[in-house]
């Protein structure tokens, strides 16, 4: 099964502390491995200081998000996860209406106050190799629900990992120790 447009769940059996209570959107999945972002740990950093330091910043930003930790992979680089799919030079869609581009275009807009109507950036993203992701996924490592909208674009970094629970089917009032290893 791809699990492009769905979300991961760390499991408190996974053994990489990276990825402690983390929600990570995947944006590619196939035979040859799978990228995603995580979307629910909040680095210091705003929006308008990575576009500071990237000699980009035109006016104030009419909003300034919080940038996210992406995850330990190419972590100098910036991922744009935003609806809908536009024109931009790198887009790739990952899910109806959801796209993820990488390409300094959509900084410049973001820059210029002519964002997406919604977006979230990263700095970094995950990747597993080959089979990797299933191997962990079997090893219990992982939940796996569907991705909505809801959850990517409106939901409070904060209260992802219980949302993110609650789409795989898990009530966050019983305990996961007592949910991990039950088929």
């Amino acid at each position: 099964m791809e699990l492009n447009n769905y979300l991961l769940i760390s499991l408190p059996s996974n053994p990489h502390l990276l990825f402690d209570r983390a929600v990570i959107y995947v944006t590619q999945h196939d035979r040859f491995g799978a990228e995603g972002l995580i979307i629910n740990h909040p680095t210091h950093s705003r929006v308008g200081d990575i576009l500071t330091h990237m000699d980009l910043f035109q006016t104030p930003l009419l909003d300034n998000p919080t940038v996210l930790d992406g995850g330990p992979f190419e972590t100098e680089s910036g991922f744009v996860l935003h609806t809908p799919v536009d024109h931009w030079q790198t887009t790739v869609k990952t899910g109806p209406h959801i796209a993820l581009t990488s390409s300094q275009d959509i900084l410049m807009a973001i820059a210029c106050n002519e964002p997406p109507p919604l977006y979230v950036l990263t700095l970094g993203r995950c990747r597993w190799f080959g089979d990797q992701l299933e191997k962990e996924i079997r090893a219990n490592q992982w939940l796996v629900a569907p991705a909505t909208r809801e959850l990517l674009f409106y939901t409070p970094y904060s209260e992802r990992y219980k949302k993110a629970l609650r789409l795989a089917g898990v009530k966050t009032q019983i305990s996961l120790t007592e949910f991990v290893g039950h088929a």
